[in-house]
């Protein structure tokens, strides 16, 4: 057993040494000269960004509230112990939680220690989508994915919304803020 831990070990280490290696080798990119024009812009390669995509899915009724759940994406209640009271969820990393019954003090509360805990690229954001004006923080997960935490007021109470898989002004996060109501 100890054999094999040394051997894991070393293994380990050579893999990384080679990805290093790997990483610092010349590249058509980095050997151009600066006489040569470089092309900034991208190729048009006929596929929709985020942006340019069109949102559709079913307005649904769900705690006193009706929200967008966009095609590819469930309505889902949280368990007993959950601080959320309903999500729009495409999948364990891409999702919408929002707390809709707590007080605004808990609602804040909340959304204050998430801001304290998420601070990797974090930003400030706040936009109206809708008859809904957001303010909230935008974060990055360290591995090129976003999330947010954002709140306001509704029918005259506050509501939250945590987000992860998803930056704060993307086509489906507006669409979803935009929707949600008061019914």
């Amino acid at each position: 057993m100890k054999n094999f831990l040394k051997f894991l070990a070393f293994t380990v280490v050579i893999v990384m040494a080679l990805a290093a290696l790997a990483s610092c080798g010349a590249t058509a990119e980095n050997t151009e000269s600066e006489d040569e024009p470089v092309e900034t812009t991208p190729a048009d390669t006929g596929v929709e960004t985020e942006e340019e995509k069109e949102v559709t899915g079913e307005v649904t009724e769900v705690e006193g509230y009706a929200v967008l759940v966009p095609e590819g994406f469930d309505l889902k209640m949280p368990g007993e112990f959950s601080p959320y009271d309903f999500e729009v969820q495409k999948g364990d990393f891409h999702y919408y939680d929002f707390n809709v019954k707590d007080d605004d003090e808990g609602i804040m509360q909340h959304y204050n220690y998430n801001k304290n805990t998420y601070t990797n690229e974090q930003k400030d954001v706040a936009a109206k989508y809708g008859d809904n004006e957001w303010t909230g923080f935008q974060y990055s997960d360290g591995w090129g994915g976003y999330g947010f935490e954002a709140y306001c007021e509704i029918g005259g109470k506050l509501v939250r919304v945590s987000s992860a898989g998803a930056e704060f002004d993307s086509a489906e996060a507006a669409a979803i803020l935009a929707s949600l109501t008061v019914k």
